[in-house]
């Protein structure tokens, strides 16, 4: 049995290799873009939310057409879930007492949290 010579080898190597890489290179580089429309629609919701709890009115406009748009196109069902959690805060947002009302505290506390909980999903 003969095993042919190093270049053989090292040819058929990279011939594998390549094959593997265009195989895996698409999947890889959709995965890595959906990561990153994930972690910009979180940091928006963030910035956006704290902005919008502020009393900026544009900044919850802007958020609820950045969560319309985002749901729209997302692809993913963890998209989908920070989309809803971003459209419960807007609700909230939109549901606040005047801020000399007692239970205010309360209902910021609420908004916060589930801010903080579209971080950590």
């Amino acid at each position: 049995m003969e095993w042919g010579t190093i270049s053989e080898w090292v040819a058929a190597i990279s011939e594998f290799l390549a094959v593997c890489v265009a195989l895996f290179l698409p999947y890889m580089n959709e995965r890595r873009e959906q990561k990153r429309k994930l972690r910009n629609l979180r940091i928006s919701i963030k910035n956006m939310g704290e902005e919008a709890i502020a009393g900026d009115k544009v900044a919850l406009r802007t958020l609820d057409m950045v969560l319309i748009i985002s749901f729209l196109n997302s692809t993913g069902a963890t998209n989908e879930k920070v989309a809803v959690t971003g459209r419960k805060i807007i609700e909230l947002i939109k549901a606040l007492p005047a801020q000399d009302s007692a239970d205010y505290p309360e209902k910021i506390a609420e908004v916060r949290a589930l801010i903080d909980a579209v971080q950590n999903k």
